[in-house]
């Protein structure tokens, strides 16, 4: 509503500045009353009277010094001192504006200006000029307050206080503002800015400026332009360290804020307000009060919006008059009529409608009666809407205010309508209308002022940016030919001394090289000295594990796992001999081995032994050549590696149920091989640098970390062998390995196409389907195992087979469902892992409640402090290093299991708290949520576990398996001690057995005297004596 809006503005404009009124416009008076000797009674003494006045005043005592005032007057004007009169007037007339009493504030400040006329003191003559502006304004005759703004404006030549002229723009901006006329507003307020700006008034710049903002922000003129004008304003008032006003520019600054739909951020800006306001700043606090509750409304949260505007209206009432609380208590009977709050709503009408009776403001008492009517609207009581309705717009009619006539007159044609009154409604139909095409004329004037007002805006600051850039481009040209010539002159100083520079440093780069290429040459052949020394102690162990495994023994366990130790010692020399081969192409030395073999079966060979990939990821081997046998002359071993390393990679980074192809052409002098998996690909960076010797892809999701020179050593050996190498990889799509090699010799004894495919066996499906079958619950405790490589994997169930239940599985994500359907005593987890590394499902296990309790040891080949250390933040309660001692690892295993066990038996419900102190955060929560849902159940006879299962969010089994591994003992037992201990206690109480037995949750006196007896060992009816 912008007569609503610009009431506010207008009472801003006046009573922002009301204490500097009030404390300036005085002092300079009473310096002129020279002080005479009147040898009279003091009681009729002016002075002492308005010095008696002007003490109340000061302590805001306004009722006090209105009666000082009025007797001070009475006495001047019998003895015609005009000054201690003229400035009794001014006092009094500002008290009855404070009071709302706006006719006899005209009629004090009428007579003020008067006599400050005849005392031809032209700055309180224009001071008593606005404030009598200020209280026909008030009273809603613009056109008497337009004539006393506009007559010190045109006097403003002869008006030494610019001040108060400055204040007159304001005024009058203000006033033709509510009357709809922006345009004249816009003009007066362009005009004191340039006033302001010629006499060097900051602080009236700085509340023009505020002004202009809250006209363009009340009126939705530009939103932006206000924002401008208020920053502008704020700046002013923080270099004056003006901080009441420096407050009201905030506050209107979150105005903008909040008409913009950015509620958060007017909310903050009220808020940061409100902590800067001194505390006995009622005013102020009862304005942000009623900002807030706003935006609360806004929110629809309407209790905490109500409670606000109380607050608002109970701190204004403090020091104002109640008419400065009319618009809070309209605002508070709306939102009470949202709520439902019929009674409290009518209570602030009633309130508001009495105030605005009291006052001789125009506009709140039609604004009150124009809310009762709607109210009794709404509660569809047509008489008494109609009656409050028919005196808002009489009184709207009067004061010239077309849009709420025309609001008004359709809200009455709507009633008479429904009351089938159809001409009374047609009338104020017509009224309405008439006040629309009013309207409608005034809001096509105001686009037009709109348009002139950003026109002359932009034309402003064109102007003003057309002097700064011309003004800048001078002193730009003048920097520019500085700055040239400290350029020229730095760089012929500086030539010599960059000669100079790069001699040396050419000396020192090639010093550095030097360095470089001595300190690589020492650590490659530390690493080949190094590569030597391993393969003898691999020798003597791989050839002493040869012989045992092929003597007569009859161990198939100690078979299996000289086995497993020849494999991986056989890997580990693959390993060395590669990096030799590395260091041996680095110094061009290695040359290939040529020699002749049968290419397909040799093929084959390599392929079968990926059986045990295949089954261990699910995926599956296809072998396709064009040929079915042929001999060709190459390197066996290189090309083995070659094949192997692809193969490796193309499993290693497959998807589970993935697919590997592996295809072989022999064309007249030229191998052709590719490689192609159903992987998770790779995007074109990794592309750019794979091939790089010890580059790894780190975000992969490969269950084994790789050594980075796979990959380096097949593509340097196909360079050798004078070969190409091709790669070509989508995302989620998978990768193509393409290798070409040129042969001496080809000699194709058989063309016939093969194909033939490796699938995962039955026998490990079979082999794990029996190890999760075996699960029983024969009182050993369980232990699971996670870890992807198959041959660890197997190695870890047999080592603890004989002691523990073991369950095992491939990657983090079986881990993590076979941990929650088994819920194992111990978990041992491989941190480097597919699908759920071993950090994150610690992490998942801990914070879930059904496993929370499960002791994890988490075990890596990084034995770096962070890995640990990470290990340890994920909730792990152990971590081990590979390679692992056995004996260390079983015995580690051994106490952790013991160590839970006698938690277990030492568990005591009786001493709970104690108890409680060996478990985790976690499982203290779990058992203290167990004991207070049966403490909140004792009395239900029908309380079960299964009642506390549910109640707990568990499956039945899983509560039962979780409490029997942390206490030891179950559900029942707690709510059987829960019980006996509550009715122990009321017994001790002096209850009745029977009203014992009711307030534990038994209905059989009998069954609860049994199960006491059974519990406490003496029945409850001598359970006292007993005690005593």
């Amino acid at each position: 509503m912008k007569t609503a809006a610009f009431k506010i503005i207008l009472i801003l404009v006046f009573l922002a500045s009301f204490n500097n009124v009030f404390s300036n416009i005085v002092p300079d008076t009473i310096t002129s009353i020279p002080e005479q000797d009147l040898r009279i009674n003091q009681a009729e003494n002016p002075q002492f009277y308005y010095d008696k006045g002007m003490s109340f005043h000061k302590m805001h005592d306004y009722l006090k010094a209105e009666e000082a005032f009025l007797k001070a007057s009475e006495l001047a004007e019998k003895s015609k001192e005009k000054e201690i009169l003229s400035s009794s007037f001014h006092y009094l007339g500002n008290i009855e504006s404070w009071k709302s009493n706006f006719e006899l504030s005209i009629y004090y400040h009428s007579k003020a200006r008067d006599l400050f006329r005849v005392l031809k003191d032209s700055e309180y003559e224009a001071l008593s000029n606005n404030q009598v502006s200020f209280g026909y304004a008030s009273l809603g005759e613009y056109d008497s307050a337009l004539v006393y703004y506009q007559m010190n404006i045109q006097n403003r030549a002869f008006i030494k206080a610019d001040y108060t002229v400055l204040n007159s723009y304001r005024g009058i901006a203000a006033t033709y503002a509510r009357l709809y006329n922006y345009k004249l507003a816009y003009r007066y307020l362009q005009e004191g800015i340039e006033y302001a700006e010629e006499t060097g008034n900051k602080q009236s710049l700085g509340e023009l400026y505020y002004t202009a903002g809250n006209l363009f922000l009340n009126n939705h003129v530009n939103k932006d332009i206000a924002l401008e004008y208020l920053l502008e304003a704020q700046k002013i008032f923080k270099e004056d360290y003006n901080y009441r006003y420096l407050n009201m520019v905030r506050l209107s600054i979150g105005d903008v804020h909040f008409k913009t739909g950015s509620d958060s951020m007017a909310m903050q800006l009220y808020e940061e307000v409100n902590t800067k306001l001194y505390p006995d700043d009622y005013a102020m606090h009862s304005l942000v009060d009623h900002k807030i509750a706003m935006v609360y409304k806004s929110r629809k949260d309407y209790d905490k919006a109500l409670r606000y505007f109380q607050r608002s209206i109970n701190g204004m009432c403090l020091i104002c008059p109640e008419i400065q609380i009319h618009q809070t208590l309209i605002e508070a009977a709306r939102t009470s009529l949202i709520t439902g709050d019929y009674e409290q709503a009518y209570y602030y009408l009633n309130r508001s409608r009495n105030i605005a009776a009291e006052s001789e403001s125009g506009l709140e008492k039609a604004i009150s009666l124009k809310e009762l009517g709607e109210y009794y609207q709404f509660l569809k009581n047509a008489d008494s809407a109609i009656y409050y309705l028919d005196l808002a717009h009489h009184l709207e009619t009067n004061l010239g205010l077309p849009k709420r006539v025309k609001q008004t007159a359709e809200l009455l044609s709507k009633i008479y309508y429904s009351k089938g009154e159809f001409k009374t409604a047609s009338d104020y139909l017509k009224i309405a209308s008439q006040m629309n095409d009013s309207l409608a004329s005034i809001e096509k004037y105001n686009e037009v002022a709109k348009l002139e007002m950003r026109f002359e805006i932009e034309k402003n600051e064109a102007e003003i940016s057309k002097q700064k850039l011309l003004r800048n481009s001078f002193i730009g040209g003048a920097l520019l030919l500085v700055i040239i010539g400290l350029v020229l002159w730095r760089a012929y100083r500086n030539k010599k001394k960059d000669n100079l520079l790069l001699a040396e440093q050419k000396a020192e780069i090639q010093e550095i090289s030097n360095k470089l290429q001595q300190s690589t040459k020492r650590k490659l052949d530390f690493f080949t000295n190094i590569s030597h020394e391993i393969r003898t102690p691999l020798t003597l162990i791989k050839s002493p594990l040869e012989r045992i495994l092929k003597s007569e023994t009859k161990d198939e366990e100690i078979g299996n796992q000289l086995q497993l130790a020849i494999n991986n010692t056989n890997k580990l020399k693959t390993l060395v001999n590669q990096i030799l081969d590395l260091q041996k192409l680095d110094e061009d030395l290695l040359s290939l081995d040529l020699s002749e073999f049968e290419i397909i079966s040799f093929c084959k060979e390599i392929a079968s032994s990926f059986e045990g990939y295949s089954s261990q990821n699910n995926c599956k081997l296809i072998f396709e050549s064009n040929i079915a046998k042929a001999l060709i002359k190459f390197d066996q071993v290189r090309l083995q590696s070659i094949i192997t390393n692809l193969l490796s990679n193309a499993f290693k980074f497959n998807k589970e149920n993935g697919q590997v192809i592996f295809n072989l052409n022999l064309n007249t002098q030229q191998l052709d091989l590719e490689i192609i998996d159903t992987g998770k690909g790779m995007n074109s960076d990794h592309l750019k640098k794979l091939g790089e010797r010890y580059y790894q892809i780190e975000d992969s999701n490969a269950s084994v970390e790789g050594s980075g020179i796979g990959l380096a050593y097949v593509k340097e050996i196909v360079a050798l062998a004078k070969g190409k190498l091709s790669v070509a990889s989508e995302l989620e799509k998978g990768t193509t390995i393409s290798i070409s090699i040129p042969l001496e010799r080809i000699e194709v004894l058989d063309n016939t196409a093969v194909k033939f495919e490796i699938s995962k066996r039955d026998q490990f499906v079979t082999q794990f389907d029996d190890l999760i079958s075996e699960i029983n619950d024969n009182g050993l405790p369980r232990i699971l195992i996670v870890e992807d490589n198959y041959e660890l994997r197997i190695f870890l169930r047999d080592l603890f087979a004989s002691s523990y239940q073991v369950i095992s599985a491939k990657d983090g994500q079986e881990g993590k469902d076979l941990a929650l359907k088994y819920l194992p005593d111990l978990i041992i987890s491989d941190v480097m892992m597919p699908k759920i590394r071993g950090n994150e499902l610690c992490k998942m296990l801990k914070n879930n409640i059904n496993t929370c309790h499960i002791t994890i040891i988490l075990f890596t080949a990084k034995g770096a402090p962070d890995s640990i250390i990470d290990g340890y933040d994920c909730g792990a309660d152990d971590y081990i290093v590979k390679p692992f001692d056995t004996d260390l690892l079983l015995k580690k295993v051994k106490n952790i299991i013991s160590t839970g066990e006698n938690a277990r038996k030492k568990f005591s419900f009786a001493d709970i708290e104690n108890s409680k102190s060996i478990y985790s955060d976690f499982d203290k929560k779990f058992l203290e949520n167990c004991i207070s849902i049966i403490q909140d159940n004792i009395q239900n006879g029908n309380f079960t576990v299964e009642v506390l299962a549910e109640n707990i969010h568990l499956h039945r089994r899983t509560l039962l398996r979780k409490f029997n591994a942390l206490t030891g003992k179950s559900p029942i037992d707690l709510i059987r001690h829960t019980r006996m201990s509550k009715a122990a206690e009321l017994i001790k109480e002096n209850y009745r057995v029977n009203e014992v037995a009711l307030m534990v949750g038994y209905e059989d006196t009998n069954r609860f005297s049994q199960a006491f007896k059974q519990f406490h060992g003496v029945s409850p009816s001598a359970y006292n004596s007993v005690r005593h």
